[in-house]
C-alpha cells in the first residue's frame, strides 16, 4: 500500500511539475474550500434497504460537517464554504453558483468537494470511486454573467488553456484524495478515478471532484455508513486528502 501511495503522488507532482511551463489561474495557492454534501431535504437520494431507512443526504451530511471542523482545525487560514449546512434541498444551479461564484481573493483559488454516497441494482458491488469532468468536455469561462474579478483572472488565458489547466487540478485533487482514501481503507475497493459528464462538475468552473464515498447498496458498505466510527475515518480520508493537495499546489 505504501508502495501505492508513493505512485499516486509521484503522479501527482509529475501533473504540477507539468505545468510550471504554463502557470494558470488553477495553478494558484488555495484559499477555500467548497463542502457540497449532496442531496438534501425532499430529495434522500439513495435510501438504504438493509438499515431501516439511512439515507444518502444524511450520510454524506455527516461526513461533510466532519470535514469542515477537521480541515478548521488542521489549517484554520483555509476558508471553508457549506453548499449546506442541514437538511435542506439546494438545486443543483444554485451548488454550482456558489462554487463558481465565491471570490477566494487575489491571487488564490478556491476548489469543489461534492459528497455523495453511490447505488446500484447489485447488491456485490461495492467500494468507493472519485469522478471527475471529461477531459474532452470544454467549459465555457467567458460567460455573459461573469463577475469583474473573474474577467480579470481569466483575462490572461484562453478558454483552451483554461481547460487543461483546470483538467490537470481535477486529476490532481482526485489522485490525492484517493490516495488518502486507500490509505485510511485499505480493504475498501478502489474504484479508482473516473471520468463523466455530471453536471455540477461542469458547472463549477472550478477544480471539482465527487467522491462516491461506498455504495449505499451494498449491505457491508451500508452497515459501515451506519457507524460514526466509519463516518469520522471517511471525513478524515478526505480532508487529509484535500489537505495534501492544498499542500502541493501551495
Amino acid at each position: 500500500m505504501k508502495h501505492k501511495t508513493k505512485y499516486v503522488f509521484f503522479i501527482i507532482l509529475l501533473c504540477f511539475l507539468s505545468g510550471l511551463a504554463a502557470y494558470s489561474v488553477f495553478d494558484l495557492p488555495v484559499s477555500t474550500i467548497i463542502l457540497d454534501p449532496g442531496h438534501g431535504g425532499t430529495d434522500p437520494g439513495a435510501v438504504s434497504q438493509f438499515n431501516g431507512h439511512l439515507m444518502e443526504k444524511d450520510v454524506v451530511l455527516a461526513i461533510a460537517l466532519e470535514i469542515r471542523e477537521i480541515i478548521k482545525a488542521k489549517h484554520p487560514g483555509l476558508s471553508v464554504v457549506m453548499t449546506r449546512e442541514d437538511d435542506s434541498f439546494i438545486p443543483l444551479d444554485q451548488r454550482a453558483a456558489i462554487a463558481r461564484t465565491t471570490d477566494p481573493g487575489p491571487n488564490e483559488q478556491a476548489v469543489f468537494i461534492s459528497i455523495h454516497t453511490n447505488s446500484i441494482g447489485i447488491e456485490s458491488v461495492s467500494g468507493f470511486e472519485i469522478l471527475i469532468k471529461s477531459m474532452n468536455k470544454k467549459i465555457q469561462f467567458f460567460t455573459s454573467g461573469i463577475q469583474g474579478w473573474q474577467l480579470l483572472r481569466y483575462a490572461k488565458e484562453s478558454d483552451s488553456q483554461l481547460n487543461a489547466a483546470l483538467n490537470r487540478a481535477n486529476t490532481m485533487l482526485a489522485s490525492a484524495i484517493r490516495s488518502s482514501v486507500t490509505d485510511m481503507f485499505p480493504d475498501m475497493r478502489d474504484r479508482g478515478v473516473k471520468e463523466q459528464d455530471v453536471w455540477v462538475l461542469n458547472a463549477s468552473a472550478i477544480p471539482s471532484v465527487l467522491v462516491e464515498t461506498s455504495f449505499i447498496s451494498n449491505e457491508q458498505d451500508s452497515n459501515n455508513m451506519a457507524s460514526s466510527e466509519w463516518i469520522t475515518a471517511m471525513a478524515h480520508a478526505i480532508a487529509e486528502g484535500i489537505l495534501n493537495f492544498v499542500a502541493i499546489i501551495q
